[in-house]
């Protein structure tokens, strides 16, 4: 990963969604350097902090399934997704497509 480029925002998409939950989450999209188009989800009024630290645990989780020959054989992981706080009641998740 060393010698692999770091993708910067390039621009925010021109619009956003507002989704109809409870607390009325945002879908945003931004265009990166490599030309490719990344989604978040923006939510407010949580803290994302505990998400993260979940993210970080299910990393470790991965990474001891890795270890292991059986669960190793089997392929077993837990999907992660990103979690970005950006203050102590908002932050970003990574769009996971269906």
């Amino acid at each position: 990963r060393c010698n692999q480029k770091i993708v910067t925002i390039y621009k925010f998409a021109p619009s956003l969604t507002v989704l109809k939950s409870k607390q009325l989450p945002r879908k945003i999209s931004m265009y990166g350097s490599d030309g490719k188009e990344y989604s978040f989800l923006l939510k407010g009024r949580e803290d994302m902090r505990q998400d993260e630290r979940a993210m970080q645990l299910f990393g470790l989780v991965n990474t001891l399934l890795a270890i292991d020959p059986i669960t190793q054989r089997k392929d077993l992981g837990i999907k992660r997704y990103s979690v970005i706080p950006l203050s102590f009641n908002a932050g970003l998740l990574g769009w996971v497509p269906n």
